[in-house]
C-alpha cells in the first residue's frame, strides 16, 4: 500500500512538470534585437547631421567668394547674382507643398528682405560676346538638410537613338553635393562640347567649395 502511494504522487509529480514546461514553450519569445546586429530594414532612419551643414551666412560668404576668387583656366567671370538679385516665384506644388517662392523662409515676407536659396554665376571663354564659344553657368542651391559630398548625377546626353544629336552635343551638366549644397555646373557650346574642357573647369570648384 505504501509502495502504491509513493508511485501515485511520483506520476503526479511528472504530470504537473510537464504540463508548466509546455505552458513555457507555449509563449511566444520577444525578439531583441542586439546593438552589433545587422539591421536589414529597408527604412533606416537618418543620423543627425545638423552639426556638418553650412548656415546661411555661410552660403552667402561662399557664393561671393566665388564670385570674386575663382578662376577657371580659359574662362572669365561675367556676372553672378550678386549683381542682380533673382527672387524666383514657383508653383508650391513643384516644391510637393513646401514654399512658392526659392528663399530661406519659402516665400515673401512683407518688410523683410528677402534671402534667395539659389545663387548664379556665369563665366564665358571670351571676353567678347560676339566671340564666346563656350559658356558656363555656376549654379548653388541652398537646402536645410545634409545631403553628403558627392556628385549626384553627371551623364552626358549625347549618344541616344533617335534624339537630335546637335543640341544633345551641345550641353553637358554636372551636378554635386556638398553638405547641404547642391552645386551644378552646366557648359553651354555653340558647336560640340569638349568634354575634357567641361571636366577641367569642375575641378577648381570643387577644390574651392571643399574649404568650407
Amino acid at each position: 500500500m505504501k509502495m502504491k502511494y509513493m508511485l501515485y504522487l511520483l506520476f503526479t509529480t511528472l504530470l504537473i512538470v510537464g504540463c508548466n514546461e509546455k505552458e513555457t514553450d507555449s509563449t511566444p519569445q520577444k525578439h531583441i534585437p542586439s546593438m552589433t546586429q545587422n539591421d536589414s530594414t529597408p527604412h533606416k532612419s537618418i543620423p543627425n547631421n545638423d552639426e556638418k551643414i553650412l548656415t546661411y551666412p555661410e552660403f552667402q560668404e561662399l557664393a561671393i567668394d566665388l564670385e570674386k576668387k575663382l578662376k577657371i583656366k580659359g574662362f572669365h567671370f561675367k556676372n553672378g547674382s550678386s549683381t542682380l538679385t533673382d527672387i524666383t516665384l514657383i508653383d508650391k506644388k513643384l516644391t510637393f507643398g513646401k514654399r512658392d517662392t526659392l528663399v530661406l523662409s519659402g516665400s515673401l515676407e512683407p518688410n523683410k528682405i528677402p534671402q534667395p536659396t539659389h545663387h548664379l554665376l556665369i563665366f564665358e571663354d571670351n571676353d567678347d560676346p560676339s566671340k564666346v564659344k563656350n559658356q558656363l553657368v555656376v549654379r548653388l542651391a541652398y537646402t536645410n538638410s545634409y545631403i553628403g559630398n558627392d556628385i549626384v548625377d553627371g551623364n552626358k546626353n549625347a549618344g541616344f537613338k533617335g534624339t537630335n544629336q546637335t543640341l544633345a552635343e551641345s550641353t553637358e551638366l554636372m551636378i554635386l553635393s556638398y553638405k547641404n549644397l547642391i552645386i551644378s555646373v552646366q557648359l553651354t557650346s555653340q558647336d560640340k562640347t569638349n568634354r575634357d574642357l567641361f571636366i577641367d573647369s569642375i575641378h577648381p570648384i570643387v577644390d574651392m567649395i571643399k574649404n568650407y
